[in-house]
């Protein structure tokens, strides 16, 4: 099977939209859940208000929430497909910068040391585009996940010593919301800018030519 460019430039274009507006029905299972089983008034008043915004956006066909997020793909590869690597990651980036310009979304982006935003939800190594490969034949399955930058405004990493088992997990959670003021925001699953961190230290290990932040 050989990759139609032009098709994943759209798709990256539109699962980046939809991901920002199509809520997933196990989430909103669990947001209705919560609601009926919720006994503290203020936790109440919070939920009540995250379900009626779900009912708004969906209603308006507008986006979830205003944080457009750290931009993520996960792509995945199947046997037989012929494609040129670096090709399928521009393709993406475009579909990613036109769903910024063309919806248009907020774009969160900037970069790290000027600051600069170029309205494109692009920057150096975002998206950040992961891609694995499967056996399944003629496959290519793009997924699209907009981690909300809020989410890592306080991000922990801790190596723990694997005979201290359970407790050590509970003592870090516990230190880590005292560190947060004491105000827990939940926890993030992984794949945004602390695990992007986490592997540009370990490509940095190797000598390459890639951009610099000064470039």
């Amino acid at each position: 099977m050989k990759l139609d460019l032009q098709v994943v430039e759209d798709a990256a274009k539109e699962l980046y939209i939809r991901a920002l507006k199509i809520l997933p029905p196990d989430i909103k299972s669990g947001f209705s859940r919560l609601s009926k089983s919720e006994t503290a008034p203020t936790a109440q008043r919070i939920l009540a208000t995250m379900v009626t915004n779900i009912e708004v956006a969906e209603n308006t066909n507008n986006l979830l929430c205003q944080d457009t997020g750290v931009p993520i793909y996960n792509v995945t590869i199947g046997r037989g497909v012929e494609l040129d690597g670096h090709a399928v990651k521009q393709a993406i980036r475009r579909g990613c910068e036109r769903a910024t310009r063309e919806h248009p979304l907020r774009s969160s982006i900037v970069h790290p040391l000027t600051r600069k935003n170029e309205q494109t939800s692009c920057g150096i190594e975002v998206p950040v585009i992961h891609i694995d490969f499967s056996d399944a034949p003629d496959l290519l399955e793009i997924e699209m996940i907009p981690k909300g930058s809020g989410s890592e405004n306080n991000s922990f990493l801790k190596m723990a010593i694997p005979a201290e088992g359970v407790d050590a997990i509970k003592t870090f959670v516990i230190d880590c919301v005292l560190a947060a003021g004491g105000k827990p925001g939940g926890f993030s699953a992984n794949g945004g800018v602390v695990t992007k961190l986490k592997m540009l230290a370990i490509e940095g290990a190797v000598v390459n030519h890639t951009q610099s932040l000064f470039d």
